[in-house]
């Protein structure tokens, strides 16, 4: 079995929470696509960035089983408040275990 132990999604819930700030970390919505401002320079997300189904497509062509999901200390949640980032990690740690509990 081959497992991708360094792999870091932002689920849907944490894109929403950000799309609400106007300051880095932010999210926003772009021609369809969701973008993502850690700090200085904002990037277009691919979709395996957020979709799992997705990912799991991609992973599974290139022969890898499962994933480990994490959050990225480069995403900057440390630059909220902490009341903020409470509610990011939150959501962030409730989608992961939602997507463990159903096996995918």
């Amino acid at each position: 079995m081959l497992v991708d132990h360094h792999a870091h999604w932002l689920p849907e819930s944490v894109l929403e929470l950000l799309s609400r700030r106007s300051a880095p970390p932010r999210t926003w919505r772009e021609n369809g696509r969701w973008v993502f401002q850690a700090a200085i320079r904002p990037r277009a997300l691919d979709r395996a960035a957020f979709d799992l189904d997705h990912r799991a497509g991609q992973l599974a062509a290139l022969g890898i089983d499962k994933q480990v999901l994490s959050w990225s200390p480069l995403w900057n949640l440390d630059a909220l408040p902490t009341e903020s980032a409470m509610a990011v990690a939150r959501a962030f740690n409730d989608a992961t275990a939602e997507r463990s509990a159903d096996g995918r």
